[in-house]
């Protein structure tokens, strides 16, 4: 039982050290060997004809194929090929030196097969062992008949080899990738693990057929800080359709026996359920070896305007204004809004924009939108703002905005102004206190008027009062 936290691999072993496997392959070589002696030495004594011995003496260089003993067996991957480097046991059983050569083969599949030494001398009662070397990239059935030119012997000694190749094996740590529900344009991580279980390194390909072929999808940051994105629905459905997955890594190669995380991160920019599968790819054995499915359902949530009157009541013309709107989130997943500018006009009566535009709202809360409004006219003015919640199919969320336009204020400390009584062909000089009580300036005129008032005292003079300051004419 593993009551860790970690996967462990193990193997079955007929001894606890190597060392002990070792040596019993030396004991069951040695027993071979001695086999093989005793079989020529009995066989010797049974037949005592000269010419046969003769004949065998000439045989003498036979190479028994029957001594594969595999005393050590190494598999790798290079280069995509499968390796294998067994051990051959040649054995003389002649009475003279055996001089022995490989035949080149003919076959594609002879053609993966080595063997050093190539050729050699085998002394009489010897036995030479040759190391062979096997490399293909092809998986299936194995049987090859190789042979070796004995010098003497007329007929050439055949080495059969057997077998099965069979590629890497694997598994996925989970059985599927379920995201649940999603928000629109908010990525999303699942983390998992594929194992190679096989004692070679295993190279691989990840996939989603199902995923679209356009641009990457559009993300919820992307939407608040790149001021110049404006579409905030579904797209245009001519378009290819985005991709909506990252794999990392989608390929690599995972060593032998050995655990490899990967990550799928997920953002959805269509509103719909998925029922996907990822797929993987083993180089030099088949596509689509291993499925993983995918499940997921994007949706956007419900956002809402709390008030959506805002009334600004009186406005000085030109001066900014500054009121917030509430957004209400009662999902359980996060939304990205947006105020969308002000459709352009030559000559507006309001213009309103946001210090806060864009941003996220995040569940089960509540966010203050500021507004900036400016009157640009007299009077009563309405202008109905809108906005846009990412990926949502219906109309935008709208907002009415509503104020009294009105002029800067300008008072004066006297209804009039008494002069009394003053000499004939005499300035006398009063002095009038006006006074700017609005935050905009104030363009004012001064200009006598009345029957009595002579050309002089007709003539006007303008003047520009600061906000919220005091001007006095004389």
């Amino acid at each position: 039982m593993n009551r860790s936290d970690s996967i462990v691999h193990y193997q079955w072993k007929n001894f606890a050290t190597e060392e002990e496997e070792e040596r019993d392959k030396l004991r069951l070589s040695s027993e071979l060997h001695q086999e093989v002696d005793d079989e020529m030495e009995q066989f010797l004594t049974e037949n005592t004809d000269p010419s046969l011995q003769a004949c065998l003496s000439q045989f003498s260089n036979t190479l028994q194929e029957g001594l594969v003993q595999t005393q050590q067996q190494l598999l790798s991957l290079d280069d995509q090929d499968i390796i294998m480097r067994p051990l051959l046991l040649l054995s003389n059983k002649g009475l003279i030196n055996g001089a022995y050569k490989l035949v080149q083969p003919s076959t594609v599949l002879g053609l993966c097969f080595s063997f050093n030494p190539s050729e050699g001398m085998i002394p009489p009662g010897v036995s030479k062992t040759l190391e062979v070397h096997f490399s293909s990239d092809k998986l299936g059935v194995i049987s090859e008949e190789l042979n070796f030119s004995v010098v003497g012997n007329p007929e050439p000694v055949i080495v059969t080899f057997r077998g099965w190749l069979i590629g890497p094996t694997c598994h996925f740590s989970v059985p599927e990738l379920n995201f649940g529900e999603v928000s629109f344009g908010f990525p999303q991580t699942l983390t998992w693990g594929l194992s190679n279980t096989s004692v070679v390194p295993m190279s691989f390909g990840l996939r989603i057929p199902g995923d679209g072929t356009g641009l990457a999808s559009s993300t919820s940051t992307d939407q608040v800080t790149q001021l110049n994105r404006s579409e905030w629905g579904l797209g245009d459905k001519t378009k290819r359709r985005p991709k909506e997955f990252i794999l990392s890594p989608s390929t690599g190669t995972v060593r032998a026996m050995a655990e490899m995380d990967i990550q799928l991160t997920f953002c959805s920019n269509t509103v719909q359920d998925y029922n996907l599968a990822l797929v993987l790819d083993v180089q030099s054995v088949g596509e689509e070896v291993l499925a993983l499915p995918i499940k997921a359902r994007c949706v956007v949530p419900d956002v809402v305007i709390k008030n959506p009157d805002l009334q600004f009541q009186h406005c000085f013309l030109g001066h900014p204004y500054e009121q917030s709107f509430e957004l209400i989130n009662d999902s359980d997943l996060p939304a990205c809004y947006g105020l969308l500018p002000q459709p352009y006009e030559e000559d507006p009566a309001l213009l309103y924009s946001s210090p806060h535009a864009r941003g996220v709202i995040q569940p089960y809360s509540t966010e203050q939108i500021p507004v900036v409004l400016q009157a640009k006219t007299v009077g009563s003015l309405q202008e109905t703002a809108h906005i846009a919640i990412l990926g949502r199919q219906d109309p935008p969320l709208e907002l009415l905005l509503s104020c009294v336009g009105q002029g800067p204020s300008v008072s004066v400390t006297a209804a009039k102004l008494n002069f009394g009584c003053i000499p004939v062909l005499t300035d006398v000089t009063r002095t009038l206190q006006l006074s700017n009580d609005s935050p905009i300036p104030a363009r004012f005129f001064a200009q006598m008027v009345g029957s009595n008032a002579t050309e002089e005292m007709k003539s006007f003079c303008t003047v520009s009062l600061c906000p919220c300051n005091v001007s006095f004419l004389t």
